[in-house]
């Protein structure tokens, strides 16, 4: 008998990174914020991340403190000037602290956010807001399905047992 390739919980796994991604696109597309894409990928990778946690609060948090400690540090850009040098500089700060705080899950998606900062090369408020609303998107987009696909599993579970 052939296996398939491709068992039910993949393909679950699939349909919901599929639909957290493009929900997340969709809603950063309809506020019209820039690299609207980026909401997407955050979701992704948050839906990565939040997929094997028991709790999905502490992931959040982690990732807030680390977008403010970033958007502290970009001053940096601001002082220095925005050159490839102070773009190393910077993120070897930051990196410092994340990893003092073992902060390490949410690295990749908080670099997403600050190199958008260098790349800007313009530090004003709405520049933070649609930094910090990408991040909102595809991390709030990510937790509700996690949180969904989680409450269907366990109701499933329930009523196979009975």
């Amino acid at each position: 008998m052939l296996k398939p390739l491709l068992s039910r919980e993949k393909f679950s796994w699939a349909l919901q990174l599929s639909l957290t991604v493009t929900i997340a696109f969709f809603i950063a597309e309809f506020f019209a914020l820039q690299f609207a894409a980026s909401a997407a990928i955050i979701a992704m990778l948050a839906s990565i991340t939040l997929k094997n946690k028991p709790k999905i609060l502490p992931a959040i948090v982690e990732w807030y403190i680390s977008i403010a400690i970033g958007s502290v540090l970009i001053i940096l850009y601001e002082i220095l000037n925005y050159n490839i040098f102070v773009l190393f500089l910077m993120l070897l700060i930051y990196y410092s602290i994340l990893l003092a705080f073992q902060f390490t899950e949410c690295m990749v998606i908080s670099t997403v956010i600050v190199t958008h900062y260098f790349g800007m090369a313009n530090l004003t408020l709405a520049v933070v807001l649609n930094e910090f609303s990408l991040l909102t998107i595809g991390v709030m987009v990510s937790a509700i399905l996690t949180l969904l696909v989680r409450s269907i599993k366990a109701n499933s579970n329930k009523h196979s047992t009975h």
